[in-house]
């Protein structure tokens, strides 16, 4: 079952006339989702994120009849990308993110975005980041997105050279084999969060968890390439099966400025990309969204599974937040 927007917002059903009711400014005729690694109100955001609150913005758009962008180009990723041509005069300073920490009602969060937008001036392109949650899913606004989205992060020739060099090592092609993706946490990729650090480790349960859950839900014919945030966790994953590949690499969290190269936390998203099933574990509540966006993108077949007990962050400024596992699987 492909990722249909599982955790529900507070806007349970389309609420066209609430949303409408709040923009009054007729001057903007289009929102562009900028990512970029720094925001000078807040902390950035995975590349997942950004892919949700594409979504979530193309939907909103859509209500008020304007158009809508995604922008990478002040991002380090821009250079391994096809579409890198700068199309806007963005004052990347000024951009600000808009981000509900608090998972605060909806309505509200919404009231204070529009309160921005409303007072703008400048122009008749609002630029922003955003990584809510699509509060619907229809499959009419999904595809609309998908269009924007989708020529916006394509691989250059150079990225897809690597690419299919990778899947040559392990005498796969495009399209002829799965994906197993663990996100083992943030720890793991030396992220500056405030961890309760009885809480945010990884440990030997999920490893076994993990390990039980491929045997159940992986077919022994198919070849599988092991992806993820922990290189311990997928070379003790791949001795326990002989149709389970694996490379060893040095992901990042795209969000944040790191001397770690975005280029192989990038591979593994292609890798997804050109797979024809995306099986998905995390040790966190809300699931990963980079696997699952990439699935929502690109309809590629997916399952979730929320490994326990989830891990916690101690959020900046937020010191109780924590994320809530749900027992259904996408």
């Amino acid at each position: 079952m492909n990722y249909q927007f599982s955790i529900k917002s507070k806007i349970m059903e389309p609420n066209l006339n609430y949303v409408k009711t709040l923009f009054l400014n007729k001057n903007i005729h289009k929102i562009v989702n900028v990512y970029q690694q720094e925001y000078f109100n807040d902390t950035p955001q995975g590349f997942g994120d950004f892919l949700r609150g594409s979504f979530y913005l193309s939907y909103i758009c859509n209500i008020l009849d304007i158009e809508f962008d995604i922008d990478l180009n002040n991002h380090p990723m821009s250079m391994y990308l096809e579409n890198n041509k700068n199309i806007y005069t963005i004052p990347y300073s000024e951009v600000k993110a808009y981000i509900n920490h608090k998972m605060k009602d909806e309505h509200k969060f919404l009231e204070e975005l529009f309160i921005d937008i409303n007072d703008f001036t400048s122009g008749d392109t609002f630029y922003l980041f955003n990584n809510s949650i699509p509060p619907w899913f229809d499959t009419n606004i999904i595809q609309k997105a998908r269009k924007i989205i989708i020529p916006k992060i394509e691989p250059n020739n150079n990225v897809l050279e690597i690419l299919y060099n990778k899947l040559k090592t392990f005498g796969l092609s495009i399209n002829n084999y799965a994906i197993i993706h663990i996100r083992c946490g943030d720890h793991c990729m030396n992220i500056k969060y405030k961890y309760d650090s009885e809480k945010h480790i990884i440990s030997s349960k999920h490893l076994n968890d993990i390990i039980e859950s491929i045997k159940k839900y992986s077919n022994k014919n198919k070849k599988y390439i092991l992806i993820g945030d922990s290189n311990y966790f997928k070379q003790e994953i791949v001795k326990e099966f002989s149709n389970l590949h694996t490379l060893n690499s040095n992901i990042c969290h795209t969000g944040h400025k790191t001397d770690v190269p975005i280029l192989e936390t990038l591979l593994d998203f292609y890798l997804m990309r050109y797979s024809n099933q995306i099986i998905s574990f995390s040790a966190y509540g809300h699931g990963s969204n980079f696997s699952s966006y990439c699935s929502t993108i690109y309809n590629i077949p997916f399952h979730q599974v929320i490994l326990q007990p989830v891990l916690t962050y101690i959020w900046p400024e937020e010191p109780s937040r924590q994320f809530i596992t749900s027992s259904k699987n996408s």
